[in-house]
């Protein structure tokens, strides 16, 4: 059945749930961590939360950009038990993809 052939209330219906996904249920997750890949976060985690000077479960800093740019609490992602500020939409979009794998990526240097 095309869309033009139902009714406007069941129209409304099938858009209102269309929007719905697209804005939340729909977007893909990232893949699951296995045991070692979430201890090697972790402890990527723990490093990244002291480059600031205080552990306190929050990476201030941009890890879409590697550590280097001021993240904001406007753009912020849940990481185990850690929450990274990032600095735009973009760098949360790209990072949300695979955050641990890019996070594994970034090569931190300890203060």
């Amino acid at each position: 059945m095309l869309v033009s052939q139902l009714k406007p209330k069941k129209t409304i219906g099938l858009l209102a749930i269309l929007i719905l996904c697209a804005i939340s249920a729909c977007k893909p997750s990232p893949p699951p961590m296995d045991a070692e890949t979430e201890t090697k976060v972790i402890a990527k985690l723990v490093k990244a939360d002291a480059i600031d000077g205080q552990v306190d479960k929050i990476i201030a800093k941009c890890a879409g950009c590697s550590l280097a740019m001021d993240g904001s609490d406007k753009h912020t992602m849940p990481l185990a038990g850690y929450t990274l500020h990032l600095c735009s939409d973009l760098c949360k979009t790209n990072f949300g993809k695979d955050p641990a794998k890019k996070l594994l990526a970034i090569e931190i240097i300890e203060p």
